[in-house]
């Protein structure tokens, strides 16, 4: 048996500038955009899901200050992050993963040539490529790591945070995610499991010296429980960092996202 363990991620939060054009936007992406990407040679998984009003309801404290878009992306809103988004794309890749991105950009610069991307211009997003580090799997789910997107769910909790800091500081922080709180939540009913993605632009390094290190790191939560219900359970487990490591890392976003039935698009009251 061979799992097919994930080289590059890639994360697109996104947001209507026309609150008009969210059907618009879903079906294109659903039912063109997405199934393409799916088949290329290379993408491992593909989904999108969207951030209802009733989700920023759900949401945890931010920090206001925006996040450099990971890996330098350019084309995007300055004054866009995370926290604006309405909805969240994911993409997984195999390797030889240089190869994998490369079509996938290749389709990307077709589709425009085919004048398939009619997105553009009233869609802001803050998006970049990410390492997926580390997969936690619940025992109950009875799946390893890397099948916890294919299995159903009920949606995610996605916490996308900055931390900075001496690399030996950020270690300990890291450490504690690993060992410690990642652990204590992915064994709660409820929650399937949690993969842990960390910028890629900011991923490599001497780290075996002493000097200052920054990342953007996501925590994606597959949930399998009541959303609501779920979120609670989490936020009541949940421990804050150690004092002497909590002020290195901001949280850029804490919020459930939900699953995207094809055709109900209806979520912002559009027609």
């Amino acid at each position: 048996m061979n799992i097919v363990s994930p080289a590059r991620a890639f994360f697109s939060f996104s947001a209507m500038s026309d609150q008009s054009m969210h059907r618009a936007y879903s079906e294109w992406h659903q039912l063109d955009h997405l199934p393409e990407n799916r088949a290329l040679d290379g993408v491992v998984f593909g989904e999108r899901w969207v951030r209802t009003p009733r989700c920023v309801e759900l949401s945890g404290p931010n920090v206001d200050e925006i996040p450099e878009p990971p890996g330098g992306i350019a084309g995007l809103a300055a004054d866009f992050g995370p926290q604006d988004s309405q909805y969240m794309t994911m993409y997984w890749f195999s390797d030889p993963v240089e190869e994998s991105v490369a079509n996938w950009n290749d389709l990307a610069a077709r589709s425009f040539h085919w004048g398939r991307r009619p997105e553009i211009g009233w869609t802001d997003r803050w998006m970049g490529f990410f390492v997926p580090v580390k997969g936690y799997a619940n025992p109950s789910a009875l799946v390893a790591p890397e099948a916890l997107p294919f299995r159903p769910q009920t949606g995610l909790l996605v916490q996308v945070s900055r931390a900075s800091g001496s690399n030996r500081e950020l270690n300990r922080l890291f450490s504690w995610y690993d060992s410690i709180e990642i652990p204590r939540v992915t064994h709660l009913e409820g929650v399937a499991g949690c993969w842990t993605f960390a910028s890629l632009a900011h991923y490599a390094g001497n780290h075996g010296n002493e000097q200052p290190y920054e990342a953007v790191r996501i925590h994606v939560h597959f949930l399998d429980g009541e959303v609501e219900q779920t979120i609670r359970s989490i936020r009541e487990t949940r421990a804050a960092p150690p004092s002497n490591l909590a002020s290195l890392e901001q949280i850029v976003l804490d919020s459930p996202f939900l699953p995207i039935t094809p055709w109900k698009w209806d979520w912002f009251n559009q027609t």
